[in-house]
């Protein structure tokens, strides 16, 4: 079984606005997200240059940042309500839902805002959560907005 942890980092001395995310995958450092921090150019080169990639060395971060471990929630009912959507067979979903591996439910969870922002701006219509599931739509590479 697939162990994923989430972290986010804020600034302590406030030399930046917002928190950085990290996702750990079996301990290993496997997502860096940026998008909600405010940073110069030498921050983010310094935590390319220095953001432990091994979850154990972690601790070396808290005399820098405030460390907020997060739970993931991987659960159907978050899917349902993320997705936003709440047509079709709820049962189906589910089956389909629960049937897929850890890190595919994460993965989904890391699409659904792109995917509904791509319908908002192309007006497309959104397909049923079923749907989406059975065909592994969050495997589909979204054109460049």
């Amino acid at each position: 079984m697939i162990e994923q942890t989430k972290y986010e980092l804020r600034s302590k001395r406030k030399t930046f606005k917002g928190f950085i995310s990290l996702t750990y995958i079996d301990s290993e450092l496997a997502i860096c997200d940026l998008t909600e921090a405010t940073l110069s150019t030498e921050q983010k080169l310094w935590i390319w240059t220095s953001l432990p990639t091994n979850e154990i060395h972690l601790e070396k971060l808290i005399s820098l940042f405030d460390v907020n471990k997060i739970e993931l929630d991987l659960s159907f009912v978050r899917f349902w309500n993320e997705f936003k959507y709440k047509v079709g067979n709820k049962e189906r979903s589910e089956k389909l839902f629960n049937n897929l591996k850890e890190y595919e439910k994460a993965e989904i969870f890391k699409h659904i805002p792109k995917y509904l922002y791509h319908l908002q701006l192309t007006r497309k219509a959104q397909v049923y959560p079923e749907t989406f599931l059975a065909q592994r739509r969050w495997e589909n590479e979204l054109p460049k907005i």
